[in-house]
């Protein structure tokens, strides 16, 4: 990993859980580390699933380990309507001895607000600051969010998340789907970080501004990650978004080469103009569907999702 970063290169990481002696922090701790101080780096989740004729599958392995499964529908992004779908199962690991169910809940919603945060550059502007410079680690960020989100009220862009998270768990413990539509999003079938996308792209505003609320007290560097969070939210595009300013205190536009370490020196204090375009595919987008889409195809195409001008002659690409 080491050789790539010094060559530019991204890595990706992949992870299971739901593996047996995995526990909730074993997991959350692993999960934390798969974001690298290169920005570049990714990550890929999947649940554990039991194959016939692999040795966890055996009934030694599941008294062992006391594995407890659930047979769902397997990943598909079709109806059961569309005549191309073949309905397939798959038993999915949703327990263990040392991972009881409400662990793997707790796991499930760390690990996919994390990927979204993280992968589809939802908060990865504030990840990167946070655990970097600011003093603010990966793992306490996202289960602040996520504590703060599960007590949100109703109504709330946090809460909007929250019912994302948990109603996927709730779909594979009851043995239903990995993949669902979301609300407001058309008849599409969204992955799980997908559709926390979907919730946070629909109500960007709203939902960096509950965010800002919890920084403000979560601990290390509150006013740098604040300022961090405004960057972040003037350039991540969301639906309905056109080319927007923002003036902040604090120079994070160039959060890419920040030190790999807290201690390291801090971000410059002084007034920056920013300047975000989105790409005309997001800007013209028709509807939450088309944009969202087009959203995730930058994103996994490593793709700009619009142009950044900070002051003058400072150019760059997000």
């Amino acid at each position: 990993m080491v050789l790539c970063h010094e060559r530019g290169i991204p890595t990706i990481n992949e992870l299971i859980l739901g593996l047996p002696e995995q526990t909730y922090d074993s997991f959350a701790t692993s999960m934390a580390k798969a974001v690298t101080p290169f920005p570049g780096d990714s990550f890929q989740l999947y649940l554990a699933r039991l194959l016939e004729n692999a040795e966890m599958a055996s009934a030694a392995e599941r008294e062992r380990h006391a594995i407890e499964t659930r047979s769902v529908a397997i990943a598909s992004f079709h109806h059961e309507a569309d005549s191309a779908h073949v309905p397939e199962r798959e038993e999915v690991v949703v327990a263990t001895r040392v991972m009881p169910v409400a662990d793997w809940r707790r796991a499930f919603a760390f690990g996919y607000f994390l990927a979204a945060a993280n992968n589809l550059k939802l908060l990865d502007v504030v990840i990167q600051v946070g655990s970097r410079v600011a003093g603010l680690g990966v793992r306490a960020l996202v289960e602040g969010l996520l504590e703060r989100a599960a007590a949100a009220p109703a109504g709330s862009a946090l809460a909007a998340v929250h019912a994302v998270l948990d109603r996927y768990a709730s779909a594979v413990l009851a043995g239903e789907a990995m993949v669902l539509p979301s609300p407001g999003a058309g008849d599409h079938l969204w992955a799980v970080e997908d559709a926390v996308a979907v919730a946070v792209l629909s109500d960007a505003e709203r939902l960096y501004g509950e965010v800002e609320e919890h920084l403000r007290t979560a601990g290390g560097d509150g006013e740098l990650l604040v300022e961090a969070l405004r960057y972040q939210a003037l350039v991540t595009p969301y639906f309905g978004g056109a080319a927007r300013t923002a003036r902040l205190t604090r120079d994070v536009t160039a959060w890419r080469t920040l030190p790999a370490a807290a201690s390291g020196p801090p971000v410059p204090a002084r007034d920056v103009e920013v300047t975000f375009t989105p790409v005309p595919a997001l800007a013209a987008a028709p509807d939450l569907r088309t944009f969202v889409l087009s959203y995730l195809g930058a994103v996994h195409a490593r793709a700009p999702l619009g142009e950044i001008h900070a002051g003058d002659p400072l150019d760059r690409r997000v």
